[in-house]
């Protein structure tokens, strides 16, 4: 199961999925095998960063090309949730161009653009307030 949280927000989408386990799989270190799972979903692709899901939030998101997933194992009851957040403004169209025109070196292509982006919003165009800078280290 698949739902987005609606919130008051200028960009951003909070994400949560859950699912059931198959009682096999919940018979052992559940815990254990979610967090080894993200791990290794996340491991060598640089804009994914996993954490707790109660870290998981906008703020770290917004402006860049991340996404921050976290997921909570509950053997007892046999069910996965994980939840993710990202800059859905960032990941549309327009920031597949711009990461394709970036090919050549991706995650610094897509880094200069961040930067550019923020100041952009930052410059209070068409009446809006300037951006903060949400940049994950």
């Amino acid at each position: 199961m698949f739902g987005t949280v609606i919130l008051p927000v200028r960009r951003g989408i909070l994400a949560t999925a859950y699912g059931r386990v198959r009682p096999e799989a919940a018979s052992g270190d559940l815990a254990g095998a979610v967090r080894r799972a993200l791990a290794s979903f996340a491991e060598g692709r640089p804009f994914v960063r996993v954490v707790e899901p109660e870290e998981v939030a906008l703020h770290a998101v917004v402006g860049t090309n991340r996404v921050v997933l976290g997921a909570r194992a509950d053997a007892a009851r046999g069910v996965v949730v994980a939840v993710a957040a990202i800059d859905n403004l960032v990941k549309g169209a327009a920031g597949q161009a711009l990461r394709a025109g970036a090919a050549a070196d991706p995650a610094r292509g897509v880094e200069d653009l961040e930067v550019q982006v923020l100041e952009l919003e930052g410059s209070g165009e068409a009446g809006q307030a300037p951006a903060q800078d949400h940049h994950i280290p």
